[in-house]
Parts: C-alpha cells; sequence; structure tokens
C-alpha cells in the first residue's frame, strides 16, 4: 500500500512538471523593458514600464556599490521614486508569464546635466538616461530626427547606425553619439507546398534564432490554422470536393514578439470529378515521356500543363497510333496538372516529373 502510494504521489509530482513545462511552452517569454525619466537629483523618478507579454512584475532598486541594500520593491505595472543621494542604482525589472525573465539597468543620479542612453533593438525603442535635462534632440544616423524624450524608431534595414542625443536644460548642453546595431529580423513568411487532389501540405520554413514564430494560416475557404514554434511548421488543409478547378488564396501571417512578416499566394486545386477512358503512364514520369492512350484522340482540342500555383506550361502533343504522347524532358522536375480537353469533356490527371 505505502509502495502504491508512493508511486502514485511521484506520478503526480511528474504530470505536474510536465503541466507547468507545456504552459511554459505553449507562449513566448516576457520581454522586460522599461523607460526612465526625472534623473536629477531632488526629482522625483519615474519608470514606465514597456515591457512585452508580461502578467506579473517585480521591481527591485538596489545602490551599485552595494546590491546588498534594498532601497525599494514593488509589484505595480510603473513605479516612481524619490532617491536619497547621486550615485549610481541598479533597477531590476522582473517579467513573469510562465517564463521568468529579468532585465537589469544602471542608472546615474546626478546634479549636472549628461546625455546617455540605451538601445533595445527588439522594440525599437531608445531608452533616455540622461541626467538634469529638460529637452531632447536625437539623430538617429538614417536622416531622421526625434525631440521625444525616449522615442521608438523603426529602421527599414538592419545595420549599424550613429546615433547622437543633444540633451539640453537651460543653456546647457551635452552630446553623446553611440553606434547602434539594429537586427535584422529574418522574418519571409515563405512557404512550400505540394497539391495532391484536393489536398495540400505546406510547409513554412521561417526560423529566427531564439524566437518562437507564430503562424498563422488562412487557407481561402473559410479555415485558418494557427501554431507556435521554434523550428518552422507543417500544416495540410482538405479543400472540398468540387466539378471544377477552383483557384484559393492562401495568407500566411508570421510573427515573433519583435518582427512579423506576410505573404498570400493563389493555388489552383483540379477538379475532383472522375473520368474514364483514358490511360496516363507511366507516372511518375522517370524518362522524359508520357504516354496518353484514349479512344477520344480525334475530339482531342487541347492539352494544358498547369504548375502547382496554377500557372500554365506550354506542351505539345506528338501522335501515336492508339493516343498521343507529350515530351516533358524540357520541364522540371515536380507535380503537375495535365488538362485534356476532348469536345465538352475535360480531363484533368496528376502527374510527378522525376
Amino acid at each position: 500500500m505505502k509502495k502504491n502510494f508512493k508511486r502514485f504521489r511521484c506520478l503526480f509530482f511528474i504530470c505536474y512538471l510536465l503541466s507547468q513545462f507545456s504552459f511554459a511552452s505553449r507562449h513566448p517569454a516576457p520581454i522586460p523593458n522599461f523607460t526612465v525619466s526625472g534623473l536629477c537629483y531632488g526629482d522625483t523618478t519615474y519608470f514606465t514600464n514597456t515591457s512585452l507579454l508580461g502578467v506579473y512584475y517585480t521591481w527591485s532598486i538596489v545602490p551599485a556599490s552595494d546590491t546588498s541594500i534594498h532601497l525599494f520593491t514593488s509589484q505595480q505595472l510603473n513605479i516612481s521614486c524619490l532617491f536619497p543621494a547621486p550615485g549610481v542604482y541598479q533597477v531590476t525589472l522582473t517579467a513573469d508569464n510562465g517564463h521568468i525573465i529579468q532585465i537589469v539597468r544602471n542608472i546615474t543620479i546626478d546634479t549636472v546635466t549628461r546625455a546617455g542612453f540605451e538601445f533595445s533593438g527588439c522594440q525599437s525603442q531608445f531608452i533616455n538616461l540622461s541626467t538634469c535635462a529638460t529637452s531632447f534632440l536625437w539623430d538617429f544616423g538614417d536622416g531622421s530626427v526625434s525631440t521625444l524624450a525616449s522615442p521608438i524608431h523603426n529602421y527599414i534595414n538592419g545595420g549599424n547606425y550613429p546615433v547622437k542625443l543633444t540633451a539640453t536644460q537651460g543653456t546647457i548642453s551635452d552630446t553623446i553619439t553611440q553606434l547602434i546595431n539594429v537586427p535584422f529580423s529574418g522574418l519571409t513568411a515563405d512557404y512550400k507546398y505540394i497539391v495532391l487532389n484536393d489536398t495540400v501540405y505546406f510547409n513554412a520554413i521561417d526560423t529566427v534564432f531564439g524566437f518562437a514564430i507564430q503562424y498563422h494560416w488562412s487557407f481561402g475557404d473559410g479555415a485558418t490554422d494557427d501554431e507556435l514554434s521554434l523550428f518552422g511548421h507543417k500544416t495540410k488543409h482538405h479543400y472540398a470536393q468540387s466539378f471544377e478547378d477552383t483557384s484559393y488564396t492562401v495568407f500566411l501571417l508570421v510573427k515573433t514578439t519583435c518582427y512579423q512578416a506576410y505573404s498570400q499566394t493563389e493555388i489552383l486545386i483540379p477538379s475532383s470529378k472522375n473520368y474514364t477512358g483514358v490511360c496516363i503512364y507511366p507516372n511518375p514520369i522517370t524518362e522524359g515521356i508520357l504516354h496518353v492512350r484514349t479512344e477520344w484522340k480525334d475530339e482531342l482540342n487541347e492539352v494544358t500543363l498547369f504548375n502547382t500555383i496554377g500557372q500554365s506550361i506550354p506542351i505539345e502533343p506528338i501522335a501515336s497510333s492508339k493516343g498521343f504522347n507529350l515530351d516533358v524532358n524540357s520541364i522540371p522536375k515536380g507535380i503537375y496538372i495535365l488538362q485534356l480537353q476532348f469536345g465538352k469533356d475535360v480531363v484533368r490527371r496528376k502527374i510527378i516529373i522525376d
């Protein structure tokens, strides 16, 4: 009995750990960040929480020279503080949404005007750390400027930019220039797909190191699919049967906490109607010639080959005694839809050139 109880308690504990891991892994970790103003000694200093995806927050402020002395703690969203003396202080903001992430930033409480800043690339946020200043002029190094205290500036391209900040109080100014690196997201929303009858297999290939990606699909027929993944995403969608070729616009939106990209593609789903009296072989085609045997060859009006995105590929039939042949040696390997029109009748077959 005791052994069974211990075994049950152990299994319960393991299940609990797995459930906590599952909860945390279903969504991205938070990205803590904050701006600050009022860094002149004697003024009240205000901290504004600009974190992403956090649920709970904890603030901690200690002197940088002795981190064992706790000056201030809070679990409020935004805080304010009147510092007891000039100096350097360490501010820690902890964000929790099942994942726990911290940001630690040193601030200086001073009695003179000094320009200073940090750059948060994920949010394109400039964190103004200037002391004893009331007006600011930013030059972002790409031809753009701002007079906001802690502006958000989105660069068109990734790379390195020299950013200059001039902080002013009255007639006194101070200027600092720093080289910042703007990360390139790398997101493209590109995907590959294969059409097999009325089912399409999608393979999204975006990956961004260190970021989970949210894939949102819209398949053009009212159906959607959402998935969070670190290493690309595969999905499939089954379209309703139709007696006509049908084109659908498929949308893909990929998002990380910091970036997003979007794409759309027209996908042709061939008719699902079955026909008899036509024999097509070999399929897959391995030696460059496709044979079509049919008793309707005298009624053939048109032969059309479509790729998987609906583009037609020119091809001419070569007459034979029992039908005709198609030379596909010059056509790239892949999956195609062969459409044969006999008078008012249309025959469609999926073929594979291998």
